[in-house]
C-alpha cells in the first residue's frame, strides 16, 4: 500500500504487488469518530476507500480528522465516488495542518512517529510540531567570514520573531563563501552555497528567512530559495561603521588600495600601514563602502525580497535585530498567505533593481548575480 496523499494531496493508494494492483475508483467518506484521532493525524489527506477489481469493494480506509468529510485541498465531498483518471490533483491550500511540514510531522504512521520522536530529543515539546509553520533560518556564519561574524546574534531575533508570530523557527548553517579569505576562487564557490540551500527542500521546511552579508552569499542563497520557490524572505548583516585614521574616513577596498600604494611610495611607514587596519575595520558588518556585499543587500531590497530599510541599517545599530525581529514575524504571514519568490521576483522586479543599481553606483558584479537569480 503507498499512501501518496501527504505533500502533493494525489488521491488514491495503490494495492497488490508488482502489476498486479490496478485503480477502480476512489469514494471519500467522513471517520466514524472524528474525536478519536490522534492529533498528529493528517489534516490534508483526503479519506479514501479505494475499490479494487480483484481484491473487493471498500478493502483500504485513511482515516481523516476533518469532521466535515470534506478535503481541504479538492473539495471533495463525502460519499462521493468518481472513477481516478477523473481526479486531479489537490491544489495546495493554506491553513490549519495544509503546511509542507506536515507531510513529515503530521501523519499517524511509522514515519510520523520516527521525525516526531528524533525531534524531541532536542528538547522541543510535542505541541511545536502541532501543524505551525516551520521556518527555516538559513545562517552563513562563520568564523573564517567576518562579514558575517555577527549573524548568530541576529539569527535569535529571527527565531524571536517566528515564535511570536506562531512559528517553529530552526536554525541550519550553509556554505558561507568568504570573500577575504576564499579570493580569488570566492566565485567558484558561489553556486555551492546556492545549492546548500536549494537542497534544505529535503527537509520539512515551509519558508526560508535567508541571514546573508558578504558577496556571494546574498546572491547564493537567493539563487537557492529561487530555485526552490518556497516562501522567503532576506535579512542582510549590514555594513559596518565608517573607518577612522588619522582624523579621515577610510572606507574598506577603496582606501586600501590608496595606502597600499602610498606605502610601495614611500608615503606611509610600514607601522602607520599596520596602525590603519584596525582604524578601517572597526564594528561587525559588511565593508561600509558600495561594494557588492552592500550592492546585493540593495538589489534584495530593490526586488521585494526583504523588509523596506534592510540594506542600509548598520550592522551593530539596535534597528537591526528590530528589523530581523519584524522579518521572522514577517515570513510566518508568507507562508500562511503562500507567497513565494516566483510571485515577488518579477521581470518589473528585476527592471527596477537593475535601475537602483544605476542610480546608487552600486558594483558591477551586482550583473553577474542579477543574471544568475533571474
Amino acid at each position: 500500500k503507498t499512501n501518496r496523499t501527504h505533500e502533493d494531496r494525489l488521491i488514491g493508494i495503490a494495492v497488490g504487488t508488482g502489476d498486479s494492483g490496478q485503480y477502480k475508483s476512489v469514494r471519500t467518506t467522513k471517520p466514524s469518530s472524528p474525536s478519536s484521532l490522534s492529533p498528529y493525524a493528517s489534516l490534508d489527506s483526503c479519506v479514501a476507500i479505494v475499490n479494487s477489481d480483484w481484491i473487493g469493494t471498500n478493502s483500504i480506509e485513511m482515516a481523516n480528522p476533518d469532521e466535515s468529510g470534506k478535503c481541504v485541498g479538492c473539495g471533495d465531498k463525502s460519499g462521493s465516488v468518481r472513477d481516478i483518471e477523473e481526479i486531479p490533483p489537490c491544489s495546495p491550500s493554506v491553513g490549519p495542518g495544509a503546511f509542507r511540514s506536515r507531510a513529515w510531522y503530521g501523519t499517524v504512521s511509522k514515519d510520523g512517529f520516527y521525525h516526531r520522536s528524533w525531534m524531541q530529543n532536542q528538547g522541543h515539546p510535542p505541541e511545536m510540531l502541532d501543524g505551525r509553520p516551520i521556518i527555516a533560518i538559513v545562517n552563513t556564519w562563520s568564523g573564517f567570514n567576518p562579514c558575517n561574524g555577527h549573524l548568530r546574534e541576529l539569527a535569535q531575533s529571527v527565531a524571536n520573531g517566528v515564535r511570536e508570530a506562531g512559528g517553529f523557527p530552526l536554525e541550519a548553517p550553509v556554505f558561507a563563501t568568504g570573500e577575504c579569505c576564499l579570493r580569488p576562487t570566492a566565485m567558484m564557490y558561489r553556486n555551492l552555497c546556492a545549492m546548500d540551500v536549494e537542497e534544505l527542500r529535503a527537509n520539512p521546511v515551509d519558508g526560508f528567512v535567508l541571514l546573508v552579508g558578504c558577496d556571494k552569499t546574498t546572491p547564493a542563497c537567493m539563487m537557492g530559495a529561487a530555485s526552490t520557490d518556497l516562501p522567503t524572505i532576506v535579512v542582510s548583516g549590514g555594513p559596518m561603521l565608517n573607518g577612522r585614521h588619522r582624523g579621515k574616513v577610510v572606507g574598506s577596498g577603496t582606501t586600501l588600495w590608496q595606502m597600499h600604494a602610498d606605502l610601495k611610495a614611500g608615503r606611509m611607514s610600514t607601522e602607520e600601514f599596520f596602525a590603519a587596519e584596525a582604524g578601517m575595520s572597526r564594528s561587525s558588518g559588511t565593508c561600509n563602502t558600495m561594494g557588492t556585499a552592500s550592492t546585493m543587500a540593495c538589489m534584495a531590497e530593490a526586488l521585494g525580497m526583504t523588509l523596506p530599510g534592510n540594506a542600509a541599517i548598520p550592522a551593530v545599530d539596535s534597528r537591526r535585530k528590530v528589523l530581523a525581529h519584524n522579518s521572522g514575524k514577517r515570513i510566518v504571514d508568507l507562508v500562511r498567505g503562500n507567497v513565494r519568490p516566483s510571485d515577488i521576483m518579477t521581470r518589473r522586479a528585476f527592471e527596477n533593481a537593475i535601475r537602483v543599481n544605476c542610480a546608487i553606483g552600486g558594483s558591477t558584479n551586482a550583473v553577474i548575480h542579477l543574471l544568475a537569480i533571474a
